[in-house]
């Protein structure tokens, strides 16, 4: 049979590249390259199980390659030109070593098996190769099938290969989208939970500590309208940092203060999400005192914000001056209790709040969390 097939194609070396031709580009770049300077001599002697083999490989739309002969001479098909990349255009009748230098290494074990007649498949093979001029991971299904000259003996193999670097990278790319959205579920159940356990923290103490139902709805209503603002201000910034200067601004802009005011005084500092709600109740409770009863509750008074950092630690100071007189309340609310013990365990750092003849004062003193740095 095989006899046959050989037969069917011509003798006549001009007849048979008419056949290549009629296979297109590719087929035509096979009847044109002098054959004559590689070992495989001119096409006019080629024998006709060469022919026969050459032929079929240009008339598959499959990415076929053939490499036959002394130094494995490279024939291939128009369907295996873009597996080379920017080589193609040279690599017609180079020796297959000489094409696939960078991952001969690699290949040659699979090459040299092809040649002691056995058939190599692989169907994940990944190899870096620079085809195009820079270095680049690359997939591959494909196999090494021997081909044997007419007196039955191994004169070469055809190279049947799909690249499935696409495959492989979209898989690769959907199992990490995959591990984003599980990473920020958790996170965000996580948030979740800490919002909750805030927000009935915030209800629980404002209940207890309210003379009525309707003072500590307004009071309630208030604070988590703090921690909103806040919120939104994380959401805006990503959700994990804001911006302390933001925040400061942020809670002090239900109270409209006039200019001039409020002197704000400090580096450009982010907050981690957690530390910054902190700071953002604190400026809440601050402002909303300040504004009943101290420094911004008459046409005169003042305040002074300022931060500094010092390498992980945040030094953060309330002053008010020329409001009313202040004397220490002979009962502290859930609002001194925030400021004093519950922000500044978010800072594993310590707080001091005190009622001057000025006004109110309050301290900071805190260790920044990993996820806060300074602007440069």
């Amino acid at each position: 049979m095989h006899a046959q097939i050989w037969d069917d194609i011509p003798d006549d070396s001009r007849d048979y590249r008419s056949v290549l031709r009629s296979f297109g580009e590719a087929g035509a770049a096979i009847a044109e390259h002098d054959w004559a300077r590689t070992p495989l001599g001119s096409i006019d002697s080629w024998p006709a199980h060469l022919r026969s083999v050459v032929s079929t490989l240009v008339a598959s739309g499959q990415p076929m390659a053939l490499c036959y002969g002394p130094r494995l001479t490279t024939i291939f098909n128009a369907a295996f030109r873009p597996i080379l990349g920017a080589r193609a255009p040279h690599a017609l009748g180079k020796p297959f070593c000489d094409i696939w230098f960078d991952v001969w290494d690699d290949i040659s074990p699979m090459v040299r098996e092809a040649l002691s007649g056995k058939t190599i498949w692989r169907d994940d093979l990944t190899l870096f190769m620079t085809r195009n001029g820079y270095p680049e991971e690359t997939h591959w299904c494909f196999s090494y099938s021997p081909v044997f000259d007419e007196n039955g003996r191994v004169a070469g193999f055809i190279d049947v290969v799909t690249e499935t670097t696409a495959l492989v990278t979209a898989r690769r790319d959907e199992l990490a989208w995959r591990e984003e959205q599980r990473v920020l579920q958790n996170e965000l159940s996580h948030r979740m939970k800490n919002m909750l356990a805030v927000v009935q923290s915030i209800v629980a103490q404002t209940v207890r500590n309210a003379g009525s139902l309707p003072e500590a709805a307004t009071a309630i209503s208030e604070r988590l309208n703090a921690l909103a603002r806040a919120q939104d201000l994380l959401t805006h910034m990503a959700g994990e940092t804001a911006d302390l200067r933001r925040l400061v601004l942020s809670g002090l802009a239900p109270y409209g203060p006039s200019a001039g005011r409020v002197l704000l005084d400090g580096p450009d500092i982010v907050l981690g999400s957690q530390q910054a709600l902190a700071i953002a109740l604190a400026i809440h409770e601050l402002a909303t005192n300040a504004t009943k009863y101290g420094a911004l509750s008459n046409a005169d008074g003042k305040v002074s914000i300022r931060w500094s950092r010092d390498a992980e630690t945040l030094h953060f100071a309330w002053n008010e001056s020329g409001g009313p007189y202040v004397t220490k309340p002979s009962r502290k609310g859930f609002g001194s209790r925030l400021v004093e013990k519950i922000v500044p365990a978010y800072f594993a750092g310590k707080s001091d709040l005190r009622y001057e003849t000025t006004g109110i004062a309050f301290s900071l003193v805190g260790t920044l969390t990993a996820s806060s740095s300074a602007r440069v």
